[in-house]
């Protein structure tokens, strides 16, 4: 017990959200990103795929924040904030779920 504690507790410290009483406004679109890579790839493991269509929809999602971050990231943040956190969401969801409704029929494992 008490190594899970030391655990939970170097996390917390580590953790980005310290930074947040210091007025880091920066740290949610990090939040943001990370909450839909996160929902993406809990999206991509439960898809009933061939392994083939999973490792495609993968590099699609690596590289639609590849594209994000590339577009988005030369852009003075504070005038932007609602434009970079808004995009930060909607250029991965779709750019997996164009990818994935396009090519559905193609990785089912129920084709076969």
């Amino acid at each position: 017990m008490n190594r899970t504690k030391n655990g939970l507790l170097s996390l917390a410290v580590l953790s980005p959200i310290t930074v947040m009483a210091h007025g880091e406004g920066v740290l949610v679109t990090l939040y943001i990103d990370i909450f839909s890579i996160l929902v993406l790839l809990i999206f991509i493991g439960f898809l009933k795929w061939k392994i083939k269509g999973k490792v495609l929809l993968l590099f699609v999602l690596i590289l639609a924040e590849f594209f994000t971050f590339t577009i988005f990231g030369n852009i003075p943040y504070q005038r932007n904030a609602l434009l970079i956190n808004a995009m930060s969401v909607v250029i991965p969801f779709s750019s997996v779920l164009g990818v994935y409704l396009l090519l559905r029929k193609n990785f089912s494992k129920q084709n076969k």
